[in-house]
């Protein structure tokens, strides 16, 4: 009896190592599929090509000008037989420009795909220290752009042409896309304008919501002021971008920031009309009464400027947390007076003392209802 226990313990052990090890190994290709689809997720705008043969180069020179000279004729057949006869794909032409330079201002995609399939380095300089990214940036060219930065090109640099960074460039010419690119390869989030301005106050100008993110995320400086003291959120509202808006306060801007003469960031609303804005503003606690250096609040610089919906949703706003004030200082004088009641009769002095408590426990309760506005 003993010996068949024994038997049927060893069957069911046995029976649950073997489906142990089968949940291994069902379990396995999932595992490659992840580890595929991993892989997917990465993968490059120029694939390797494991068909294509790489040449060591013949160190010939005339080989190189003859490869030279083919790409600025954009003649592939005569470019493919200079290569496989050992021309180098890193040399430079007869012009001091790299091959690839050369490809990539051109814009000939035939041939920035043949010289960076056959090993052409992204960071070779020219004559004059240009390298082929900045020919991408100048060019605007994304694709391009993107070939030379997953290929190690780096996005920290400046162009020739005007000393700008690569981003600001970018930026000034609208490529939101290629902007993103750089950034994410190692673009500075930074620098500065001549006038003061940074790249955030450029981006919430031109409603690059992404861009907006992108720098926020990499800890750009959210309250940076250029020389007049705008921020990025004065800039926003002034275009009226509620959304970029929400973006810089949900990063911590200041809401009443004032620049040198005075103005909020509800000023600017105002100045050029934007009630949605304005409404905006104000729920997220902008203050109505600010005035600028001419003495003007908000309301009356959308009166001067006839932005009547302006005009009367500021006028509205205003009344309102004028009435709040009033009641908060109604409150707080009632409580003065309480607080100063003078205990003549000893007798008295517990009554008089508890009725002072009440007195105040409500005056309490109302300053905190009217400073809330939830009277």
């Amino acid at each position: 009896m003993v010996k068949q226990i024994a038997l049927a313990w060893c069957i069911i052990i046995a029976s649950i190592s073997i489906a142990s090890i089968s949940s291994v190994t069902a379990a396995t290709p999932t595992d490659t599929t992840k580890a595929k689809a991993k892989k997917e997720k990465k993968r490059l705008y120029l694939p390797y090509d494991a068909n294509i043969k790489r040449r060591h180069p013949a160190r010939n020179s005339n080989f190189d000008l003859n490869l030279g000279l083919s790409l600025q004729r954009n003649d592939m057949p005569q470019v493919q037989r200079w290569y496989d006869e050992g021309a180098d794909v890193n040399s430079l032409d007869n012009q001091g420009q790299s091959f690839l330079y050369g490809a990539v201002y051109s814009n000939r995609l035939a041939q920035i795909k043949f010289l960076l399939l056959r090993g052409a380095s992204v960071n070779i300089r020219n004559k004059e220290g240009g390298l082929p990214i900045e020919a991408a940036v100048y060019r605007t060219n994304l694709m391009t752009a993107r070939y030379l930065l997953e290929r190690g090109a780096s996005g920290r640099g400046r162009m020739s042409i005007d000393n700008t960074t690569y981003l600001q460039y970018a930026l000034l010419r609208g490529q939101e896309q290629l902007a993103l690119d750089l950034i994410d390869h190692g673009a500075s989030v930074s620098v500065r304008n001549e006038d003061g301005t940074t790249l955030l106050h450029f981006a919430a100008s031109r409603r690059m919501k992404r861009v907006v993110e992108k720098l926020l995320g990499k800890h750009a400086p959210v309250d940076a002021v250029d020389r007049v003291g705008v921020t990025a959120l004065h800039e926003a509202s002034a275009k009226g971008y509620t959304g970029i808006m929400q973006l810089l306060l949900n990063a911590g801007a200041d809401i009443n920031a004032h620049t040198k003469k005075r103005w909020t960031p509800l000023h600017h609303a105002a100045r050029f009309g934007h009630s949605q804005a304005t409404r905006f503003l104000l729920r997220q606690g902008a203050k109505p009464f600010e005035r600028n250096s001419e003495g003007k609040t908000a309301s009356q610089l959308a009166r001067q400027l006839n932005h009547a919906s302006v005009h009367e949703l500021l006028v509205s706003s205003g009344l309102t947390s004028a009435k709040q004030r009033r009641r908060a200082a109604r409150a707080n004088k009632k409580r003065k007076i309480t607080g100063a009641t003078t205990i003549v009769r000893a007798d008295t002095k517990v009554s008089v003392r508890s009725s002072k408590s009440t007195s105040s426990d409500i005056s309490d309760e109302m300053v905190r209802c009217v400073l809330q506005g939830d009277c």
